[in-house]
């Protein structure tokens, strides 16, 4: 990202792209766990995961927060509405996550 005169814009472009970091791990993890509890067909810790879904959720709504902040207060133009709307794309990984959920809740219940 280019630099802007005000620094704080800059450090709200860095906090959202730190946190759509965080959960793009936290989304990974869960992944392979999943995978790992369902090869295993291990009902106990399938059930963890799906509980540990709140966390994911929690960073997709302060990502959806701090983005809409940044548009609000900021009003990017050109380029830097592109990095902006591409955090917000990139945030549908999570989506991806809930796909997965439903299967390994739809699994746990054959």
């Amino acid at each position: 990202m280019s630099e802007h005169i005000v620094s704080s814009y800059d450090e709200q472009l860095d906090l959202i792209n730190s946190t759509l970091i965080k959960m793009g791990g936290l989304v990974e993890t869960q992944l392979h766990n999943s995978l790992v509890a369902l090869g295993d067909k291990d009902t106990a810790f399938a059930e963890e995961i799906i509980r540990d879904d709140n966390k994911i959720d929690a960073l997709e709504k302060e990502i959806d927060a701090l983005t809409y902040k940044v548009i609000a207060m900021r009003q990017p133009l050109a380029n830097d509405l592109r990095t902006v709307y591409q955090l917000l794309v990139l945030q549908t990984i999570s989506r991806e996550w809930v796909i997965t959920l439903l299967i390994l809740q739809r699994e746990l219940r054959m």
